[in-house]
């Protein structure tokens, strides 16, 4: 019974990490369009487009912001 317990646990904690990397992907595009919005007043609409707009924009600029840290780390 114990090792039922320990996988059943271990699959609700794997699904409970994988709802919540799904949730991010999806509600942090969202806060970077309603910031600028929020910050600069322009009215952008939030569409599918504009999420997709701003989840590559998060892609690279954080992939580039990396690479920078990596130079100066060294």
């Amino acid at each position: 019974m114990k090792n039922l317990f320990k996988t059943t646990f271990g699959i609700f904690i794997i699904l409970v990490c994988i709802c919540l990397w799904l949730g991010l992907l999806v509600l942090v595009p969202l806060a970077a369009i309603w910031s600028v919005n929020t910050l600069f007043g322009l009215g952008i609409a939030y569409t599918v487009l504009n999420w997709i707009a701003s989840l590559l924009l998060i892609t690279i600029f954080g992939a580039k912001t990396d690479k920078i840290d990596n130079i100066f780390n060294k």
